[in-house]
């Protein structure tokens, strides 16, 4: 009927395999992409507290 802990243990070590799979990748570049974002929207800040204000 049922696995042991064993069997457990080896489907949890697969499950947590494929996800890092998954998630592969360069973490620098959501890094880079995320800070692009950033920039942006304080750039576009900037420019509207100069046309509304004139600072």
């Amino acid at each position: 009927m049922g696995g042991g802990n064993g069997q457990k243990s080896m489907m949890a070590r697969q499950k947590h395999m494929e996800k890092q799979k998954a998630a592969k990748g360069s973490q620098l570049d959501s890094n880079k992409k995320a800070m692009t974002i950033q920039v942006v929207f304080l750039h576009a800040l900037a420019a509207l507290l100069l046309i509304l204000f004139g600072i």
